[in-house]
């Protein structure tokens, strides 16, 4: 869900609320905003299908829709991150990185860090070309920009979060993994991996602007 298009709706419907503009209005503003979000909040589907269907009072509904996206808008920001800033053309990575924010909004933490981890696991194999460890190597080296200090940190920072991911129980369960032992850990390994694949995908995001335009 895209905030900048969220807090937009959420104005407009709004404004139109405090305005006193027609029924009709409004009922275009929230027939809309159900195209825009409804499967990310599918309770705004049903706002639109209570006045389609059954003579709900569309200013009732409009205000709904309003408290339906302002709580969405919460939770997302809770997390400090927009989904879309992790979008890159890979569609398995896409998908993991979406699954890992929806568990965590749903407070199963150990899920969404599973999740987060299948998607740094992911992301190291980007470059199809090489095997696993030349892809590595390019994409720390395109990271890193040249620079050979910060090279050496986001280098350092790979290696820590794939010993992490080798030695506690996040993606492997066998006997000899150490536990995870409370949320407050996990949240922390959640958003330490989280961190990394920010800065991988806005710089893959930045090259291939750079590549297209």
């Amino acid at each position: 869900m895209n905030k900048r298009y969220v807090m937009k709706t959420i104005a407009e419907l709004q404004y139109d609320l405090e305005n006193d503009y027609t029924e009709t209005k409004l009922f275009d503003d929230i027939s809309r905003a159900e195209k825009l979000f409804g499967k990310d909040v599918p309770a705004i589907h049903d706002c639109v299908e209570e006045v389609q269907h059954f003579n709900g009072t569309i200013r009732r509904n409009a205000q709904i829709v309003v408290d339906l996206l302002e709580v969405a808008l919460s939770e997302q920001a809770s997390l400090s991150y927009d989904l879309v800033d992790f979008q890159i053309d890979d569609h398995e990575f896409n998908k993991l990185v979406e699954q890992a924010f929806q568990y965590y909004k749903e407070a199963r933490i150990d899920t969404a860090t599973e999740k987060i981890w299948d998607a740094f696991e992911r992301i190291k194999t980007f470059y199809k070309q090489y095997d696993k460890k030349g892809s590595i190597t390019k994409l720390i080296d395109i990271v890193s920009k040249n620079n050979a200090e910060y090279r050496e940190m986001v280098e350092d920072e790979f290696t820590s979060l794939t010993k992490l991911g080798n030695d506690f129980r996040i993606r492997h369960h066998e006997t000899n993994k150490k536990d995870i032992c409370c949320k407050e850990h996990y949240d922390y390994l959640f958003h330490r991996c989280i961190a990394v694949l920010r800065l991988v995908t806005s710089v893959l995001r930045e090259n291939s602007l750079n590549e297209n335009g």
